[in-house]
């Protein structure tokens, strides 16, 4: 699968199966934005 080149981000065994890719993107977005919003929480209490 190179869908964008995300086969480089392919992890087989854990995610050996279809879309797994699509997943981890998913995984990798949300992190970002909970990320961003503790970043943007945090900031403000200061």
């Amino acid at each position: 699968m190179n869908f964008w080149g995300l086969n480089m981000f392919h992890i087989d065994g854990v995610w050996a199966f279809a879309g797994a890719d699509y997943v981890y993107l998913a995984l990798v977005l949300l992190l970002d934005l909970l990320a961003l919003y503790i970043g943007r929480t945090f900031t403000r209490k200061i």
